[in-house]
This record gives C-alpha cells, structure tokens and sequence, in this order.
C-alpha cells in the first residue's frame, strides 16, 4: 500500500462539500488529516493518502478537477 503526504487548500465553494466522503467512495483511497485550519472562506488539509498508486493518482486528478489546491510533499 502506498502513501502520499499532501496539502490541500479547498475554495469557499467547497467547504460544505462532502469531498474527502467521495475520495473515500470513489477512489478507494483512505484519507488520514494530520492538520486541518476550516473557516468560512477557505480550508487548509494536510493529508496523507493510502491506497494503490493509481487509486491515489486518481484521488489527486480528481482533487484537482475540483480546484483544489494540491502540494505534494
């Protein structure tokens, strides 16, 4: 199993969205906060991601999609 550190930084539009449910239900990646700022504005992850690599590719492309911000560490 492979894991991925990351930062994630999600627009407003986004802060009430269940995302890290569908990375869950979609991707079959397993998410894992390790710090998490939230406020009205804006949302600040930083995750790490288990799973097969290419599961996690496509949690990461579909992050993206979605215009969040990614950094991998």
């Amino acid at each position: 199993m492979a894991k991925v550190l990351m930062d994630c930084v999600f627009p407003k539009k986004l802060i009430k969205e269940p995302v890290l449910y569908k990375l869950t239900t979609n991707h079959g990646v397993i998410p894992n906060i390790l710090k998490a700022d939230v406020t009205n504005q804006r949302g600040y992850l930083e995750l790490e991601l288990s799973g097969k690599k290419e599961k996690i590719d496509a949690a990461v492309k579909y992050l993206r999609a979605l215009e969040v911000g990614v950094k991998l560490k």
